[in-house]
């Protein structure tokens, strides 16, 4: 690709920018304050420019390839919106993408009606974690079960400098990551119950959670998450012959049939290692048209419903 815009000058934006120097893309970062593009321009060997995407349109620039929108969570749907209007036909959003249902349809709505194709960047479905498990998952005919915990820590949380919006919706947020996940490694849900309990002054909806409900391939699975005690995220996948563990995300621990022992998977993680884990691989992916891992924005906009069921939004 000839040239690739990124939206953002912060970590994530970073992150994005490692890989593609490594990738040999020439790539434009647009930035809003001088001082984050100013930071930026000593790390990376990019164009950077200031002024925020909107002034940057106005100067009507040739259309980039694909974009990635890095921007804060707030600014990612009308960012991109913004984008698709202008004729970008290739866009990567920062998850979640988008807060509602609301700006979730309408996203897909505009996108649709300009011809473009938008993915939501969920880097833990490219994990060498989740890449391994999946192998095992094919060899033992799928996941007969399953269980979570999106389990936040409301004590660093609500710490964050971050709006209303964005910590009233947390669950959409940040904990959709490991949502996300599970039903992409053992489907996505048809038929979900959630109960709630408690609330704290950031997220008023609930500070519990837990639910059941069936995969659309019949398997049965349960989550839990408590942001008022201990706790930190975690799946369990379990097939005919082993038992999967994910805590943290990044590990894979395996129990075989007719065993009590647990062991850890040695997993080829260099990219991991290298990159922000999983970064490497979806950033590739979405470049090279290789989408069928990839979160669609038609996807997310399915998803939204099932996230406000588990969050009480």
């Amino acid at each position: 690709m000839e040239n690739i815009w990124i939206i953002g000058t912060g970590i994530i934006a970073q992150e994005y920018s490692k890989i593609l120097f490594d990738l040999d893309i020439n790539f434009t970062v647009i930035g809003r304050s001088q001082i984050n593009v100013e930071s930026f321009n000593k790390l990376y060997p990019a164009t950077a420019i200031i002024g925020g995407i909107s002034n940057f349109l106005k100067q009507k620039p040739p259309l980039p390839e694909a974009v990635i929108v890095a921007a804060d969570i707030e600014s990612l749907f009308s960012i991109s919106k913004e984008l698709i209007e202008f004729g970008v036909k290739k866009i990567l959003i920062e998850k979640p993408g988008v807060l509602s249902s609301g700006e979730a349809q309408e996203l897909n709505e505009v996108s649709r009606q300009y011809d473009c194709e938008v993915f939501i960047a969920y880097n833990r479905r490219f994990f060498s974690s989740v890449i391994k498990a999946r192998e095992i998952i094919v060899q033992d005919g799928g996941v007969s079960s399953l269980a979570f915990d999106f389990t936040e820590w409301s004590h660093i949380v609500g710490k964050l400098e971050k709006p209303n919006i964005v910590l009233s919706k947390w669950l959409i947020a940040n904990s959709s990551h490991v949502i996300d996940m599970s039903f992409y490694l053992a489907g996505p849900p048809k038929e979900i119950a959630c109960f709630h309990s408690g609330s704290l002054p950031w997220h008023p909806s609930a500070s519990q959670f837990a639910g059941a409900g069936l995969t659309v391939n019949g398997a049965p699975f349960s989550y839990h998450a408590n942001w008022e005690s201990p706790g930190r995220w975690g799946i369990e996948l379990m097939t005919r012959k082993h038992k999967l563990y994910f805590r943290p995300l990044e590990q894979l621990a395996v129990q075989k049939i007719g065993s009590i022992q647990v062991d850890e998977v040695l997993l080829e993680n260099e990219l991991d290692k290298k990159y922000k884990p999983g970064f490497f691989l979806q950033t590739k992916k979405f470049i090279d048209g290789d989408y069928e891992e990839l979160c669609s924005l038609s996807e997310q906009v399915e998803f939204m419903d099932i996230f406000n069921k588990i969050g009480n939004y």
